[in-house]
């Protein structure tokens, strides 16, 4: 009977992600995903407020099909990470590495580009004061360098040092 629970609602999530995907589609374009990560990022809320509240500990008492309905069928139905990662490597396929990247981070967190070219944002950010890559004072000499920004809003530590 489980297997019939998670079927259904596996098809109603589908059923509805199809058309989110399709209105976001619609509103705000098909360049970027939005609708697909729109989806995931509510469909992971979704799971881990029923989980919270049916849980153990949770205030609602339910049956451990309708968790299943809900959170493996319906939920898992819905969310769409398999289709991102299937976007994520269309975009790649297409030469649209950026946009690849853009998608997998949208947060703009990882940077690519020629070191090489004084003009590329890499070399920039390898020349800023900020740039920093692990263990490097033991000579590993890593290729993967990080920026970090360090403030104390302590006015009396700051002084200090």
């Amino acid at each position: 009977m489980t297997y019939i629970w998670i079927a259904a609602g596996s098809a109603l999530g589908g059923a509805f992600r199809y058309w989110c995907s399709g209105v976001a589609a619609r509103l705000i374009g098909e360049t970027f995903p939005w609708g697909t990560l729109l989806i995931n990022i509510l469909g992971s809320f979704v799971i881990g407020v029923f989980f919270t509240l049916t849980g153990p500990d949770g205030r609602l008492l339910v049956s451990p099909n309708i968790r299943q309905f809900v959170m493996v069928g319906l939920c898992g139905g819905y969310t769409t990470f398999s289709s991102f990662s299937l976007q994520t490597l269309n975009l790649i396929r297409d030469g649209e590495i950026l946009t690849a990247c853009q998608q997998a981070c949208p947060a703009e967190a990882l940077t690519f580009g020629n070191i090489n070219d004084k003009t590329s944002k890499v070399a920039q950010y390898k020349q800023e004061p900020r740039n920093y890559a692990l263990l490097s004072d033991l000579g590993t000499q890593p290729r993967t360098t990080y920026l970090a920004g360090l403030r104390n809003p302590n006015p009396e530590l700051e002084a200090k040092v």
